[in-house]
């Protein structure tokens, strides 16, 4: 792990609580995410009367889902992103989510008990300061909590769970709670890692990716290759045939190079957020000088589209809205940074050319980069500078979309679920 001056990892070695890392994550939302590049800040107490609205349809929701599903067996405990819950329900098996992970159509797990007090602690979150988290109030309501969640957990029979992540508050209290009960637990790759280390999707007993590459790039990184299981995605299945990829300045999607709110476990990252804009500007240059006079661009979801406006010339750059599927189909070139979305243009038959402006192998934000987006990879060719994005683009450089293969299992399984204790 890094060596570096670090509030939480101060607080870990030197409180008086015994479970800071439990809320690690809260902690650093506090610190880390905020200023107006972001959607919604989570630094201050942001619990608008829309949020309150919202929080009583969810929570009216999940009561009616807890008393409709009181008499069905539960097997499978799932948050996941995608249509994996789905894809779990076809084999056979029983799938729920968690109260705290509401979506509309899927089952709530979870009694009555359970999903108040998961209500009332997703509340006390939103309003409270960094050192009201600290206090032994709030610390005692995350007790109940655990309480309350591994009782279920027992009562229910639990046999499996499954997260999109391991550091998220929710989910790693979950996941401790499983070990308890020895209840074997999975993380879903819900997107191309932008990082490896042997913290961060580590703390499951296995960790479910899209593809073999990506199994090789977490075994480099130290995982033990038994951990790690290659499912493929639910929604990009095989493609036998690719169409020849093209590269045309006609119609460019840029997608932003956006800053994380929260940090990764190994170390504290600070970047410079006026680097988000910095990252534009060096590709309005570029594609000036190839005579393009207007590009659509797309920040993360997490990301204020206004806050690049307001430092952005409007008439070059233009916000996109549509849905990501529709946004990649009609464009004739995707420019964007290390990004799942670079998987999604192939698969949808788009060029997109990786831009990292880079020093010393390390990107705008001062992160590291990593595989494939670092140059590693010979099939993947990679900007780290102005000169390098003009050439890819002015030569029609693309990538060998029979990648894909690698980084995307042509076809979707998750049969290893059945081999795993207590599954019927």
């Amino acid at each position: 792990m890094k060596e570096h001056f670090n509030v939480i990892e101060f607080l870990k070695k030197n409180s008086i609580f015994n479970n800071i890392d439990g809320i690690s994550d809260l902690l650093g939302q506090k610190i880390y995410y905020y200023g107006e590049h972001f959607q919604s800040p989570l630094s201050k107490a942001n619990y608008t009367f829309k949020n309150r609205v919202v929080d009583y349809l969810k929570l009216c929701y999940a009561v009616k889902g807890s008393l409709t599903n009181r008499n069905r067996s539960l097997t499978v405990l799932s948050s996941s992103y995608f249509d994996v819950n789905k894809e779990i329900a076809k084999l056979g098996f029983s799938v729920q989510r968690p109260p705290w992970s509401i979506k509309l159509g899927d089952p709530i797990a979870g009694g009555l008990k359970l999903i108040f007090k998961t209500f009332i602690l997703k509340a006390r979150i939103r309003k409270l300061k960094f050192n009201e988290l600290l206090d032994d109030n709030f610390l005692t309501l995350c007790s109940e909590f655990d309480a309350l969640l591994k009782e279920w957990l027992i009562h229910s029979k639990v046999s499996a769970i499954i997260v999109p992540n391991d550091g998220a508050f929710f989910e790693k209290r979950l996941i401790q709670l499983a070990k308890q009960c020895n209840i074997p637990s999975f993380v879903f790759l819900h997107g191309l890692p932008g990082r490896y280390n042997l913290l961060d999707d580590n703390r499951t007993d296995y960790l479910v990716v899209w593809g073999n590459k990506i199994k090789e790039f977490y075994i480099n990184a130290g995982f033990s290759p038994n951990k790690i299981l290659v499912s493929g995605h639910p929604n990009y299945t095989s493609r036998k045939n690719f169409n020849i990829l093209t590269v045309s300045t006609e119609n460019i999607l840029i997608i932003t190079k956006s800053l994380n709110g929260t940090q990764y476990s190994d170390g504290i990252v600070l970047g410079d957020r006026g680097n988000l804009i910095l990252y534009l500007l060096s590709i309005e240059r570029v594609l000036k000088k190839l005579g393009v006079k207007q590009v659509r661009f797309r920040p993360h979801p997490s990301e204020n589209v206004n806050w690049y406006r307001d430092h952005l010339n409007n008439e070059f750059f233009v916000p996109d809205t549509d849905e990501l599927k529709e946004s990649l189909l009609k464009s004739t070139l995707i420019i964007g940074p290390t990004s799942t979305i670079f998987l999604e243009s192939l698969y949808w038959g788009k060029s997109y050319i990786v831009y990292e402006l880079s020093r010393n192998g390390k990107d705008l934000l001062n992160h590291d980069l990593v595989a494939p987006f670092d140059g590693s990879e010979k099939a993947i060719p990679v900007a780290f500078s102005e000169d390098d994005l003009y050439e890819l683009i002015h030569n029609c450089t693309t990538v060998n979309q029979s990648i894909l293969h690698d980084y995307l299992n042509p076809t979707f399984d998750l049969n290893f679920i059945s081999y795993f204790n207590n599954i019927e």
